[in-house]
Parts: structure tokens; C-alpha cells; sequence
């Protein structure tokens, strides 16, 4: 078990790579957006990621990211925190604010150091937000500490601020454990624990949290194909495919959020939470990026991220009360985990 750290320079910037192997089980890190830049489980890549380290750098989308402040959606860039409003930056579609901006985490250069222990290794990522910084309130100060053990990639996310503001992290890693993206995720199994979910509106803002009729194209709670009912008008006339948010019904780390399993592979996931909701998204549109572990463009349906988080936009959702909403007090910590564990099937 060991950590290499390597450093490289685009476009007239340093980034660093850093490459956690356990037992053949490799986690690559980035120092820009405290990202996953790839994942190698019984020697497959497990993610859709660029394949060269300067498109990563430069690609300008989220791939393997921390995003933040706010994961997801803000409407219209508006929030009210203690009668004082805030107007953020519009960046998805010129209508809202989307992954905390621009300029938000998932483009800074954090700070890192590395643990090596015993049975496991701990990458720590920090950075700093001023107060305003991207129009959000308070001086935030964030650690994101990635642990590798175990055929498990655990992530914290810690966070403190100066004044009461918004905070909702989460990761977007695109994975496919098809291995190599030898197929799409359209025949793989995915299992979630949900039976809510956020319905979109048609600018793909959450304005109603409804039941999941049971056997409908948002039902995953007994496991079916990704492919199954991702055609129906439901699931493509807003997003184009699966980009939903889903309650889940079991808020924890002692709960399976969400299983994905691929029999060709013989390959499972299973993501654990402290969130208490998954958005799911299929990889709804064509990227020119060749990918890692082939030499095939990324293309819609090649992947899926799993972004927990808090329930986007519940800052202006009067339904969802403080402490399941993305409100951080200054006198609170933020603290909340997302665990991916990959595991051989067995039949």
C-alpha cells in the first residue's frame, strides 16, 4: 500500500496527481477540485474520465469533482438567509445557479497532504472561500479527505463559515464498472433506496417532492436496468435521460443508498451516504473527450454519477426543514460522508 505523488504543468500552472494503489486497487486524486481523476478496480477502469491529464485540467466540466458551495441548482441565483437576500452568478442556461458557479470549488487548487497508515491511506484536501466569494455569505473554510481501504473510496466533507450561509458538497465522478467502457451502463442493474423523488420543472428546477408510483421509469427500489424505462417521455422531455434527484428512504451509513451491478464484469457498487438524497445522472449528452481506458469518445449513456447531497435548491423549498436543507450556520460544522465500495459478483 503506498501514495506517488506527481506533478505537472498546463498551461503555465502546476496541478498534482496523486495515485493510491491498495493491493491493485488504484484511486488517482487531483489537487483542482479535490477530484477523482480515475479509478482501477481488478485492473478496469471504473470511471468515463479524459484520458489525458491536460484535458482533465482543462475540460471545463465536472468530472471527478468536488463541487460547491452548492451542488445542483439554485433557482434563479437567489437564496434568503436572516431577511437578506443574495443574487449569484447565472450559469446553467442563463436561468439559474448550478454547482456553486463559474468559479466555484470544483475549479480551485486545493491544498492537500497525505497519511499513509497501516491499513489505509487518507488524502486531505483544504481550501479557503472569503466571505462573498462567488456571492455567498461567510468566510468558508473546507476539508475534503478522501480515505482509500478495502476496495472502498470514503469521502468527508467538513466545513466551517463565518457567517451563516449555504453548503452542499458532493462528488462527480462519472462511473461505468463495465470496466474500460467496453459497453454503456444501459444494461447494468441499478438498485436505489427511494421511493420520493424531486420532480423537475421545466427549467430542471426541483418544485414538488412526489411518491414513486410503484413499476414507473423512477422506480429503482427493487433493481432494473438503467435502460429499461430511460426512453419514456417522463425521464427525457426535461433532462434527456435520468437527472433526478431521489429521497432517499434510509438517511446513513449503515444504509445502502444505491447498488449498480454489471454481470459482464462481474462487477458491483454500492454507495453508502449521510446525505439524505441521490441525484442520478446518466450522461445525458455526447463529450468530444477520449476516455481513460479506451480510446473512445464519451458518449451519452457511457456513465453515471451519483451526486449525494442535500436536496438541491432546499433553500427555497419552505417543506424542507433546517438540517435537511443546504443551510450551514456559523455555529454549526458541516460533516457528511459519501462512500463508493466495489466488490467482485458472485454467482
Amino acid at each position: 500500500m503506498g501514495a506517488n505523488i506527481k506533478q505537472y504543468k498546463v498551461n503555465g500552472k502546476e496541478y498534482t496527481e496523486i495515485i493510491v494503489e491498495d493491493d491493485g486497487f488504484i484511486v488517482k486524486l487531483c489537487d483542482l477540485g479535490a477530484s477523482i481523476r480515475d479509478i482501477e478496480f481488478r485492473g478496469k477502469h471504473m470511471v468515463a474520465s479524459p484520458k489525458s491529464f491536460d484535458e482533465f485540467i482543462t475540460n471545463g466540466s465536472y468530472y471527478g469533482r468536488t463541487i460547491g458551495r452548492c451542488a445542483g441548482r439554485i433557482a434563479k441565483g437567489k437564496f434568503t438567509i436572516n431577511k437578506q437576500t443574495y443574487q449569484l452568478k447565472l450559469n446553467a442556461d442563463n436561468m439559474h445557479n448550478m454547482h456553486g458557479g463559474l468559479d466555484g470549488l470544483a475549479f480551485k487548487r486545493w491544498d492537500y497532504n497525505v497519511d499513509e497508515e497501516t491499513d489505509r491511506i487518507k488524502v486531505r484536501f483544504t481550501y479557503y472561500m472569503p466571505n462573498m466569494d462567488d456571492g455567498f455569505p461567510g468566510g468558508l473554510s473546507v476539508k475534503v479527505t478522501y480515505t482509500i481501504y478495502n476496495n472502498k473510496v470514503r469521502i468527508d466533507y467538513f466545513g466551517s463559515t463565518t457567517e451563516d450561509t449555504l453548503l452542499n458538497l458532493s462528488n462527480h465522478t462519472y462511473f461505468n464498472i463495465a470496466g474500460n467502457l467496453s459497453h454503456d451502463i444501459m444494461n447494468q442493474v441499478l438498485t436505489i433506496n427511494a421511493s420520493k423523488y424531486g420532480k423537475p420543472d421545466y427549467t430542471k428546477i426541483i418544485d414538488n417532492i412526489i411518491p414513486i408510483t410503484p413499476g414507473n421509469a423512477f422506480d429503482f427500489t427493487k433493481g432494473k436496468r438503467i435502460g429499461e424505462r430511460i426512453n419514456d417521455p417522463k425521464v427525457m422531455q426535461i433532462t434527456n435521460g435520468y437527472d433526478h434527484c431521489f429521497i432517499l428512504d434510509n438517511r446513513g451509513l449503515e444504509n445502502k443508498a444505491a447498488i449498480l451491478t454489471d454481470k459482464e464484469s462481474n462487477t458491483k457498487m454500492t454507495v453508502y451516504t449521510s446525505y439524505p438524497s441521490l441525484v442520478i445522472y446518466t450522461c445525458n449528452y455526447t463529450d468530444e473527450l477520449v476516455s481513460v481506458g479506451t480510446n473512445k469518445k464519451i458518449m451519452p449513456r457511457d456513465a453515471i454519477c451519483f451526486e449525494a447531497q442535500f436536496i438541491p435548491n432546499s433553500v427555497n423549498m419552505p417543506s424542507i426543514k433546517e438540517g435537511e436543507n443546504e443551510i450551514l450556520r456559523k455555529k454549526n460544522s458541516y460533516n457528511e460522508t459519501i462512500i463508493y465500495q466495489f466488490e467482485e459478483l458472485n454467482y
